[in-house]
C-alpha cells in the first residue's frame, strides 16, 4: 500500500503505478484534510439511523419509502 499527501500546483496529477500494481484493481481517493475531519467529526457524534438524515432527497426518497412499506406489508402478511 502506498499512501502520501500532497498539495496540488495546478488541476492535474500524474501518477507513476508500482510494477506489482500493474494489471490488478486500485483504488484512488482524493479529498482535502477539512473533508476528512468533518466526516470523522460529523460521524462521532451521530450514531445508528440519525446518520443517514437528509441522505436521500425527494421523489428518491419517496421511492424508498414506499418500497420499504410494501415489504413491511409482505412481512405481516407471512407472520
Amino acid at each position: 500500500m502506498i499512501k502520501s499527501s500532497l498539495t496540488p500546483q495546478s488541476d492535474t496529477i500524474t501518477l507513476s503505478i508500482p510494477l506489482n500494481y500493474i494489471g490488478k484493481r486500485v483504488e484512488i481517493l482524493l479529498y482535502t484534510d477539512e473533508e476528512l475531519h468533518e466526516d470523522t467529526c460529523a460521524s462521532t457524534h451521530d450514531s445508528g439511523v440519525a446518520r443517514f438524515k437528509g441522505l436521500l432527497k425527494g421523489s428518491e426518497a419517496d421511492k424508498y419509502q414506499q418500497y420499504l412499506q410494501k415489504a413491511r406489508q409482505e412481512w405481516d402478511r407471512t407472520i
